[in-house]
């Protein structure tokens, strides 16, 4: 799996990053691709677009040093979560808002969707 999390400063303007996630979405097949298996051999499944809701997880009521451990138990969470490879999307983004301005954003994706 590839994953990776960035810290994002200042106001959020959710609309435009799901936005933004959407048109990622809608020009790169891989994100929209799910697998099977017909007559025993595996075949790409293209799925239409969608657009892409990000839901948000608020940590702000947690004291300063519960957040980072809860930071870091919901990435380890959400590395190791499995995809099944037969029900999309194989790539998965959270949204967590640390403080009113400061927000974390988490991607991880099924390797197998990747050029990595």
């Amino acid at each position: 799996m590839l994953h990776n999390a960035w810290r994002l400063q200042g106001p959020l303007n959710l609309a435009a990053l799901e936005h933004s996630l959407t048109t990622l979405v809608m020009r790169h097949e891989s994100l929209r691709t799910t697998f099977s298996v017909t007559d025993e051999h595996p075949v790409q499944n293209i799925a239409p677009v969608t657009p892409v809701s990000l839901q948000i997880l608020n940590l702000t009521t947690l004291p300063v040093s519960a957040k980072e451990r809860e930071l870091k138990r919901l990435l380890q969470e959400k590395i190791h979560q499995p995809f099944d490879l037969g029900i999309g999307p194989l790539w998965r983004c959270q949204m967590l808002r640390v403080d009113p301005e400061e927000h974390m954003l988490l991607l991880t994706l099924d390797h197998i969707i990747t050029a990595g």
